[in-house]
């Protein structure tokens, strides 16, 4: 965390520190605290009893119940649980809320875990028929209640139906009413049918203000939007888990992001607008099922998956890339030459308004997403009028931004023709774009369309898949996450470009801890000093770049030995360029798909990798490139293939133990030149080779070996 962490947060909880535990609850939980209410329907395996299982914990007759650290498992320590006063405070535990409660903010969720202290449980039933709408109105009906708690983030792990189209169409309007006026993030788990429904089950995930979160698609539970009288499409998916805990899993992602907002003192952010922006625009396309649709006119959302699925860390560097402007349309403002931001503000009736973003290089493509709220009018002071909606049409599309020197303004070009670019989809609250098209270095515009009579507060985040870098700031080492410590953001998403240099008046190395998993597409190493890029509390350092269509993942070092001690990882190929001089030592081990594209070593200075080994192929074709001295027994690694191209050589520690110690090359070795004119070198010292169904004879001279066998 930055500084703006303690300078905000650090008031918000008192506590009696007298022992080491208290001290370790005072660092642990409260700082930043971002109360939650999760709403859970009856335990089905209690109907006909005289229980009412809705809550994670056993409020045994209390109003509330305070989790010792360590107790229940160490799931939800030191998390206060407030029960249903309507409902009652029996025997109150349902074994589907304890789990949606792991998901949400307990022992699975380490995001939300750190900013949870209060968790009010509901049961939907209540929610449904005496907070939502207790007169049981349509049309014109009594307000609704409020979330309880002053909740920022709502979980709905339960699916509903109602009677009849319009019945639903009111309660969902209610929602999207409460939901606004609360200014909260509500998710929702879209389920629609499977085994056990025998109507559809739009109710929950159906309102336009919320998350919709789709789950895994199978006979249990089935997501289908067609046929919904309000929002046509899912918003957000994790397709590996049921939609119970695909939603509470959403509902942690979000609850963390607000807490990280409360953190650094991103005011902005902690909308529910915003919050719904972030996570939409940081989805992941590639790991999982996300189509984009044929038809354009209808966005960029798939109608099961929304915007993919889910992925905390992109939309956390999202938050942290930083607050944009939000400028009326034609004015002069910052631009924006960061990777990613966000923007939040007010959209007048007939207005347009811009986020502008610049680049010297070219873009590969680029995710927005500009959120607002819907709702319905006042009857009076004390009703609402659910007949009636008020629902702005906007619009978002990319255009270029040229600068006037006369007017020193920004004067917006054509639209593009590319239809990737631009969204104008009719009756929905989310404008969203998804495009893989090249763009030319330049200076572009966000540009927002206001509804032509109604005003919108709006939530806006982007990525962009280019060059924007972001450097290491620190006079010295410092852990990764901290956004004190990076210029452009915290790195940690496909195709995020980190440069880690020598900051003016550092003389010595740093020590640079992950304290986490963290993806970054291009990693520069330029401390003449010599920079560690360690595991710190723990965690692995994966290269990946599928954000970006050129793919060209890689690793410059421009001058020092640079070491990177954190476990490593690559999925589509690896670039190195070491130039003479410089070496780069991956000590901490370096894993890849077997079938994946290879590392590459470019550039005269020596890679050494030390450690667990084990990726597709090899290619060097410059320099020296060292399997180094693994001191235990086994393989020491295994590669699909191995070329070594003229001029380049390919070396092996010598080992100091005597059993089995063999580079496994198991598709194919490829040594430049040939019989008596070899330019290449594979030096395997002391240690063994194993090429199966491979043909050595005659050996070639490129082939230097002291096995001993």
């Amino acid at each position: 965390m930055g500084a703006g962490y303690w300078r905000r947060c650090l008031g918000k909880r008192i506590l009696t520190v007298s022992t080491a535990l208290a001290v370790l609850q005072l660092t642990a939980k409260g700082l930043c605290a971002v109360p939650v209410e999760q709403i859970e329907a009856y335990n089905p395996y209690a109907i006909g009893t005289t229980l009412d299982p809705y809550a994670p914990v056993n409020f045994s007759g209390s109003s509330s119940l305070t989790v010792g650290w360590g107790a229940l498992g160490g799931a939800f320590s030191d998390i206060t649980f407030h029960a249903d006063m309507a409902t009652g405070n029996a025997n109150t535990v349902s074994g589907h809320a304890q789990t949606v409660g792991d998901y949400f903010y307990g022992q699975y969720q380490s995001t939300a875990f750190s900013y949870v202290t209060n968790v009010y449980d509901e049961s939907a039933q209540d929610f449904l028929t005496i907070v939502l709408d207790p007169a049981g109105a349509t049309g014109i009906g009594p307000l609704p209640g409020s979330f309880a708690g002053g909740a920022e983030v709502i979980n709905n792990s339960y699916v509903a139906s109602q009677g009849s189209t319009s019945a639903l169409l009111d309660d969902d309007r209610r929602m999207d009413y409460m939901i606004n006026a609360a200014d909260v993030v509500w998710v929702s788990s879209a389920v629609t049918g499977g085994t056990g429904f025998t109507v559809p089950q739009y109710l929950a995930w159906s309102n336009f203000n919320g998350l919709a979160v789709s789950g895994i698609q199978d006979s249990q539970q089935f997501f289908n939007p067609a046929g919904s009288p309000g929002k046509q499409h899912a918003d957000i998916s994790i397709p590996t888990t049921d939609a119970s805990f695909a939603s509470a899993i959403v509902s942690g992602y979000a609850t963390a992001l607000w807490g990280n907002a409360q953190a650094n003192n991103q005011i902005d952010a902690e909308h529910g607008v915003v919050i719904r922006s972030l996570l939409m625009a940081g989805a992941d396309k590639y790991s999982y099922a996300y189509t984009r649709p044929t038809n354009t006119s209808s966005g960029a959302l798939d109608p099961i998956n929304g915007a993919g699925q889910a992925d905390y860390d992109s939309s956390l560097a999202i938050l942290e890339g930083g607050e944009k402007s939000l400028l009326i349309g034609g004015a002069a403002g910052p631009i924006a030459t960061t990777q990613s931001g966000w923007a939040s503000g007010n959209i007048s009736a007939g207005t347009q308004s811009v986020v502008l973003f610049q680049s010297s290089s070219p873009l590969y493509g680029l995710t927005a997403s500009l959120n607002w709220n819907v709702t319905s009018p006042l009857a009076g002071t004390s009703s609402l009028n659910t007949a009636a909606v008020l629902f702005p049409n906007l619009t978002l599309e990319v255009r270029p931004a040229i600068y006037n020197f006369t007017s020193h303004q920004y004067v917006l070009g054509a639209p593009e023709s590319d239809t990737t670019l631009n969204s104008a989809v009719v009756g929905d609250n989310v404008q969203y774009l998804y495009s893989t098209s090249t763009l030319l270095p330049g200076s572009y515009a966000f540009l927002i369309g206001g509804d032509p009579a109604l005003t919108a507060t709006v939530g806006f985040s982007y990525t962009l898949q280019g060059s924007f870098a972001s450097k290491w700031n620190g006079s010295g080492g410092g852990g990764w996450t901290s956004p004190a410590n990076w210029t452009n953001g915290v790195p940690n998403g496909d195709a995020a470009h980190v440069i880690i240099a020598t900051p003016s008046g550092t003389t010595t190395p740093a020590t640079i801890n992950l304290n986490g998993d963290v993806t970054i597409g291009q990693l520069t190493l330029g401390n003449s000093y010599g920079d560690t890029i360690a595991q710190g509390t723990g965690g692995t350092l994966r290269i990946d770049e599928t954000g970006d269509t050129v793919n060209n993942s890689a690793i410059t070092v421009v001058s020092g030995n640079q070491i990177i001690s954190a476990p490593m990882h690559f999925d589509w190929g690896l670039n190195t360029t070491i130039p003479g001089g410089a070496s780069l030592n991956i000590s901490g081990g370096l894993s890849g798909y077997s079938s994946g594209p290879n590392l590459v070593k470019n550039g005269t200075g020596l890679l050494l990798l030390n450690g667990t080994i084990s990726y597709g192929g090899t290619t060097i074709n410059a320099g020296t490139f060292t399997f180094g001295a693994n001191t235990g027994t086994g393989f020491l690694v295994r590669t699909n293939a191995l070329t070594v191209n003229a001029g380049a050589a390919a070396t092996l520690a010598p080992t100091t133990v005597s059993s089995n110690r063999q580079l496994l090359i198991s598709s194919g070795l490829t040594i430049a030149g040939g019989p008596g004119l070899w330019t290449g070198l594979l030096d395997l010292a002391n240690n063994d080779l194993d090429v199966p169904g491979g043909n050595l004879q005659p050996a070639p001279t490129g082939l230097r070996c002291s096995c001993g066998r």
